[in-house]
Parts: structure tokens; C-alpha cells; sequence
């Protein structure tokens, strides 16, 4: 199949999607978006571009999931935790979501797609068909090839109703406090059980901890809690303010509200990193240098698949940490760049490299080590196999070999 109607271009196209922050990318349109669960009826709509609160809210009203030993369930995909983040960017990156220690990464419940080439012509690849294409796609960004125009995606089930909540502590003007939150957060989970997600993120002023389980079962679930509280005991944090209720994913998803960060300053410095571990030095380097935070724990059913299973590369990683900077001057964009050079200096080994998702405008030198690592020579070859006069391109897309 071919789009003629109005395939005239004669320059490059740089097309990019929305992945986090709310208007920092153009928006491309995703004309249908399917979903497939284990009844393999299709439920379709069109719209101009899907963000995951809509894709939520739609099975959220889906009742047609059967019950799991007794226990009402829901349709779900690992998708973003803000409700903003647009569905194309958010998949061709890899997608991290809460749901991602259960149910793994977004591009993992993807069955196939289809994209607008350079030429025109349309491209259905999956497993099957145009393997090499589908493989680049999950994880690469996804605009070095085309316009993905539809998603297909496998649906998984969890619980309707969930144990979840959040705890959230007042830092300002305490950073060894901030460490130390932190620090009792990633030793506990480096051996949290897959079924419970928990991240953290900081304003600058107020720390907080989100947590859910995806246990049927809410007092298996509340056990794997209870034990994640117990870091952080009455008298040695009397602050401490605490959450908690049994709900749905999307009761969840309000509670999360991640929105604020859509909101920060314009000019502001962004950096990522995917770690295999977070020790004290590094946390206290991380706390020193940067006030927004935000940080998920990875993972459980991520580590499902090798490194080179798709061009997200970070499978083995436990945690993704992005860091952010408002940027008041110029000359300011230097002292971050060097704050996190330091921060990054202390993970050593434990460094694996940057999210695409989380896009870093100022690594040019050598965004396709950080990003990609070993695949990034075969995502070169298949992007002279699929666009080998580099039409669709940009500052950190995908270069031809």
C-alpha cells in the first residue's frame, strides 16, 4: 500500500512524538490504536493522537474481562504514568510504566505496527513481517523510520481493584534527609517481589513514594507493602505522611498525578540514567546536585527479554533516575552539564546509559552510545534498509552506517 494523495515532500522531514514532558514535541498522529485481548475482539476508535489517560479511562469501562479466581479483573497495557504522555513516543522508546516489574515494558505487549516510509508506502511489520523494522521500533524513538500510524497492542489483566497509596516526607533545607529516604528506597528494591511497583519523585521540597501491588489477593499485597513501609518506622521519620487505600489502576493514576513536572520551566535541564545500582556516595551526589526528581524502579518481568531482544538495550537495569534543572542563564546549562558528569562519575559499572524517552538536547557527541550501546550498529543498517536517503531526520536520529 502507498500514500498518494499528498506525497510531494522534497525536503527531510524532522518528525518527533510526545514522550514526557507536554509540548516539547509535535504531536504525530496515530489514525488507530487496537487493542487485543485474550477474547481477540477488536475494540477501535480514531483520534488525532492517543495520550494513555484516554487509552486508561477506555478500559477502565471495559467490562468484558473475566474474573480471575474469583477475583474481578480489568484490561490493561504498561503504559505511561502521566496522563499526558502521548502513546507513539512513550512505546517507540521502550515505555516504562508503574505496571513494568509485572507486566513488563510497553513495546513488550506490542504485536505489530505500521508505518509510513519515506516512500510512501506502508509497512506492516511484526514478528512475521519486516522483523528487522518491528525490532528497531521498540525502543529506538521510533522517528529515524517512518510514521507509525497504528499500534496493536496485547492486553494483560490485572486486579480491578488494587492495594496502593503513596508517603510523602518534607525535605526542604535537608538534603542528608533526602538521602537517606532515598538510599533505604533502592536497597529495598533490589528484592521487592515483581508484583509490587514503587517509584519516587521529588519536587525540591516534599519527597514522595508511590507504591501498588498487582496482587488479587489485597492482604498478599498489603504484606509486600507493609514491608516497604517498614523502612521508614514513626520515630525515625515523624513527618512522614501516609496514603493508603484499596482501589482501581485508575483511582491509582489520579492519585500519581505526575502532571506537575508538564509544568516546570521551560528552559530546563533534563538528564537520565538506567543503573544497576545506587550506593550511598552516588545518592548523596545525586541529592547535592539536583532538586526535581523522579525515579521508577525496574526490573521483575523487564529482565524477561536479553539486551539485544529489541533496541532498548537497559533490561538488566534496576532503576531509571531522571534528574532535572531549571536553567535561569546560559551559563548555568555548563554547571548542569558538570553536576551530572559528577553524578555519573560516582555510579561507576553500575551506569548502563540515557532513556531516549528522556531526550538530553546537549548530548550530541555520543547519543548513540547512551542510548542504544551495542545495538546502535544494527539500528544504522536497518535504517539504510528502510530510509537510505536519511528522509526523516533530526539532531540524535539514527545516522546511516
Amino acid at each position: 500500500m502507498k500514500c498518494t494523495s499528498c506525497w510531494k515532500m522534497i525536503k527531510p522531514v524532522r518528525m518527533l512524538t510526545v514522550t514526557h514532558i507536554n509540548g516539547s514535541y509535535l504531536v504525530v498522529p496515530v489514525s488507530l490504536l487496537v487493542l487485543l485481548g485474550t477474547r481477540w475482539e477488536v475494540v477501535t476508535r480514531r483520534c488525532p493522537g492517543y495520550q494513555w489517560h484516554e487509552v486508561y479511562k477506555l478500559l477502565e469501562d471495559d467490562k468484558t474481562c473475566p474474573d480471575v479466581d474469583g477475583h474481578p479483573h480489568q484490561w490493561i497495557i504498561p503504559g505511561g504514568t502521566c496522563k499526558s504522555v502521548g502513546v507513539a513516543g512513550y512505546t517507540l522508546g521502550g515505555g516504562h510504566s508503574s505496571l513494568s516489574r509485572t507486566l513488563g515494558l510497553g513495546i513488550d505487549s506490542l504485536v505489530s505496527m505500521d508505518v509510513v516510509l519515506a516512500d510512501g508506502t506502508v509497512a506492516h511489520c511484526s514478528e512475521q513481517s519486516h522483523p528487522d523494522l518491528f525490532w528497531a521500533l521498540k525502543g529506538s524513538g521510533g522517528t529515524s523510520f517512518g510514521v507509525v500510524v497504528r499500534f496493536v497492542f496485547r492486553l494483560s489483566k490485572i486486579p480491578r481493584q488494587m492495594a496502593h497509596g503513596k508517603i510523602s516526607f518534607n525535605t526542604l533545607w535537608n538534603k542528608p534527609k533526602r538521602s537517606n529516604l532515598l538510599q533505604r528506597y533502592f536497597d529495598f528494591a533490589q528484592t521487592m517481589p515483581p508484583t509490587l511497583n514503587v517509584y519516587s519523585k521529588c519536587n525540591g521540597v516534599v519527597l514522595e513514594f508511590f507504591y501498588s501491588s498487582t496482587e488479587a489477593n489485597h492482604e498478599d499485597g498489603m504484606k509486600h507493602i507493609d514491608q516497604f513501609l517498614q523502612l521508614f518506622k514513626w520515630n525515625d521519620f515523624p513527618d512522614m505522611r501516609e496514603a493508603e487505600k484499596v482501589g482501581s489502576f485508575w483511582d491509582y493514576e489520579v492519585l500519581v498525578n505526575l502532571d506537575e513536572f508538564d509544568e516546570l520551566p521551560a528552559s530546563v535541564y533534563w538528564q537520565s540514567a538506567l543503573v544497576t545500582e545506587m550506593t550511598s556516595e552516588s545518592v548523596d551526589e545525586l541529592v547535592e546536585g539536583f532538586g526535581f526528581l523522579y525515579i521508577s524502579s525496574l526490573g521483575g518481568a523487564i529482565t524477561n527479554y536479553a539486551d539485544d531482544a529489541t533496541a532498548y538495550r537497559f533490561r538488566s537495569a534496576a532503576f531509571t533516575i531522571s534528574a532535572m534543572k531549571a536553567i535561569i542563564l546560559k551559563d548555568n546549562v555548563q554547571d548542569a552539564h558538570s553536576n551530572w558528569a559528577s553524578f555519573r562519575s560516582k555510579l561507576g559499572s553500575s551506569y548502563l546509559g540515557a532513556y531516549v524517552n528522556y531526550v538530553d538536547p546537549y548530548m550530541m557527541t555520543n547519543f548513540m552510545t547512551e542510548y542504544y550501546g551495542p545495538n546502535a550498529e544494527r539500528l544504522s543498517v536497518v535504517k539504510a534498509t528502510y530510509d537510505p536517503t536519511n528522509f526523516w531526520r533530526f539532531p540524535q536520529s539514527i545516522p546511516l552506517p
